[in-house]
């Protein structure tokens, strides 16, 4: 394996972040063993640096700990993907109803939706991924309640590692062209002040992507 060499910052921190990247590309699939041996050689650190990193990794939902067989990329079965949808359903449409949503914030929710067409265009799956989860930790960014947006922000990690593992061909929740639209939606909405449509078209948006899920 070869030697990849870090900054000497925070080694925990540092190799953490760029562990993060490599299970959220789908580089390192659910279920795959992370040896702390074979990490630290490869990273050029310690074993208990790696044990830090694994640690925080396990924090953010993106690792499991099991008993004599280590650590290993986290895996989501159907009950872990409905709970995850249920939390979002009640969450992120409270936020639209009650958050304060400056035109910064607007602006940003706009720019990502564009960056969520494109990618449903292209059949960019990575590049679609990740704009959704950013347009949703937006809309909740902009509650005034930092638990809430940290324990939204675990979900989303947590949902993410489940699209590394799907069938891409077969099953393409966020791609449909319906779904997709509804991000625009709820953006215009809000820019009207409509609250209360905002959070309905929201709720039917979580409530067919649980659907998909489950």
């Amino acid at each position: 394996m070869p030697t990849e060499t870090l900054e000497r910052r925070t080694i925990g921190e540092e190799l953490a972040a760029l562990l993060r990247k490599r299970i959220l590309r789908g580089e390192l699939r659910p279920g795959q063993a992370l040896p702390e041996a074979a990490i630290a050689e490869r990273y050029d650190t310690s074993r208990p640096s790696v044990r830090d990193a694994l640690r925080r990794l396990a924090h953010d939902g993106l690792v499991q700990h099991e008993t004599h067989r280590g650590a290993r990329v986290a895996t989501l079965d159907p009950a872990d993907r409905r709970d995850i949808s249920e939390a979002r359903l009640v969450i992120e449409p409270q936020v639209v109803r009650r958050a304060a949503f400056g035109d910064g914030t607007l602006a940003q929710l706009l720019e990502i939706a564009g960056r969520l067409e494109a990618a449903a265009d292209a059949g960019d799956w990575q590049a679609y991924s990740a704009a959704d989860v950013a347009f949703h930790a937006t809309l909740v960014g902009a509650t005034s309640s930092r638990r809430l947006a940290e324990l939204h922000a675990r979900a989303m990690r947590e949902l993410r590692l489940h699209f590394t593992s799907v069938d891409r061909d077969d099953e393409r929740p966020g791609l449909e062209r319906r779904h997709v639209a509804e991000h625009r939606q709820i953006v215009e909405y809000l820019e009207d002040g409509d609250r209360p449509s905002a959070a309905r078209l929201l709720t039917r948006h979580l409530e067919d992507a649980r659907d998909t899920l489950s």
